[in-house]
């Protein structure tokens, strides 16, 4: 005979004691215009009949707020509120003790079938909800005690779908297994402290292995469209070191996750995988520059926040390129959008006209338009608020603009990734792609 079906048959011996040992429960109801007998154990359920007040029903069950009964030849559901209990002995002295005493004897058996297949016990667990400790795994047994919900209970045995509990020295029995969740195996203070040690020794060897790990360097090249940005950390929200151009090369000493790590000149950084390849990218030509063939406005693949709308206003206090400066940097953080002239988004050079108009100035729409307002100053002769040209189109005309802010630094609506931001033309792709500045402001 399995041990499976043994436990079985012993399981039903107890039950069949039960039926001789238990009590017959009953109650009375206690509701003056009578108390409905439901379907199921809810409010909504369908009715099946009305228990007149006083009425004796017999419980067979109790759930939550409700208890499963007989009455006259129904069965269903009440309400418990409305239901006083009542216990009564329905069975002899003698036959009650000589019904202990088998069901004694099934237990001890049970036990000495379950104590191999327990063998990793005791267990941790927690309760699921509240949960009834009956005296043996039936539920028609005495209910001891109950517990509630996310207590923290040791189980030591499991008969079928029964777990044998211990609250503390004074409450144990059993309770559904269903209604726990059970951990792993306790462990003593002592042997946890041990495997918390064990763990940490590990995580230290593997973190040491890992720095120790030489990593083959080799050479990349950044193939992005525009420019490349080299950060402090692998993530696009860490800082940026410097800036390189198509087809800068740098040398890659590591990976993490989707990340190289490179050195260049003095520079120790962070880059995008998918902006560095292994070999230069294809260029054409004009003049003694060397241009890719797409636009400025496809740049890294790194993703940053876009801001819908700012508001923004002119300081009176300020004039001429000073207040365009001013202004233009109160945009930062702006949404890119093709054709935009607003703050809600702008493209490049709806972005200067939006400003220029804004400090009373008027100028073209266009980039290329643009570059015919005002009057040409040379690089080194630039102030603040002096409109930028760059000559980033595949035919070599002007296709970007902005707005110089001092320190070899400018305002402009880059692209739809990065928005209204700032960037610096001393070097990098602005450096490359600069073509002249023209005052707009006196």
């Amino acid at each position: 005979m399995t041990k499976t079906r043994k436990i079985t048959i012993l399981f039903m011996m107890i039950c069949l004691l039960i039926g001789v040992k238990s009590f017959a429960t009953t109650g009375s109801v206690n509701a003056p215009n009578g108390l409905v007998l439901r379907e199921r154990a809810s409010k909504g359920a369908n009715p099946i009949t009305t228990v007149s007040d006083k009425e004796t029903v017999e419980i067979e069950e109790t759930l939550d707020e409700w208890y499963k009964v007989k009455y006259n030849s129904y069965e269903g559901y009440l309400y418990k509120e409305y239901v006083d209990v009542k216990e009564e002995k329905t069975t002899e002295k003698a036959q009650n003790e000589q019904a202990d005493t088998e069901v004694e004897t099934v237990e001890e058996n049970i036990q000495e079938v379950v104590n191999v297949e327990n063998s990793v016990y005791p267990q941790q667990a927690t309760t699921n909800s509240t949960v009834k400790i009956y005296v043996l795994p039936s539920i028609t047994a005495t209910v001891l005690n109950l517990i509630d919900v996310n207590n923290t209970v040791t189980v030591t045995k499991t008969v079928n779908s029964w777990a044998y509990i211990k609250v503390d020295e004074n409450i144990s029995g059993w309770v559904r297994k269903s209604l726990l969740n059970i951990s792993d195996t306790i462990t003593t203070n002592e042997e946890t402290t041990s495997e918390e040690q064990e763990n940490e020794n590990k995580e230290e060897i593997n973190k040491e292995e890992k720095n120790q790990t030489t990593y083959e360097s080799k050479k990349g090249y950044i193939n992005a469209n525009t420019s490349a940005n080299v950060r402090s950390e692998a993530s696009t929200s860490s800082s940026v070191l410097t800036t390189l151009t198509t087809n800068t090369e740098v040398t890659i000493v590591g990976e993490e996750g989707d990340w190289y790590k490179v050195t260049y000149g003095s520079y120790t950084g962070y880059i995008s995988k998918a902006l560095v390849s292994d070999k230069q990218v294809t260029t054409t030509s004009r003049g003694n520059v060397n241009r890719t063939t797409e636009t400025e406005n496809i740049t890294e693949t790194e993703n940053t926040t876009e801001t819908t709308s700012q508001t923004v206003a002119t300081d009176s206090s300020l004039e001429g390129g000073a207040q365009v400066a001013d202004l233009a940097q109160q945009c930062i953080g702006c949404s890119y959008t093709y054709g935009g002239t607003s703050t809600s988004g702008f493209d490049c050079s709806g972005f200067t006209q939006y400003v220029y108009s804004s400090c009373g100035y008027s100028i073209n729409r266009t980039a290329s338009a643009q570059s015919n307002n005002g009057y040409e100053v040379s690089k080194d002769e630039l102030i603040p608020g002096d409109l930028l040209l760059f000559d980033n189109t595949s035919d070599g005309s002007i296709g970007h603009v902005g707005i110089y802010i001092g320190g070899g630094t400018f305002v402009h609506a880059a692209n739809s990734r990065r928005g209204v931001t700032t960037d610096t033309i001393n070097s990098g792709y602005y450096n490359t792609y600069y073509y002249s500045a023209r005052r707009i402001a006196n």
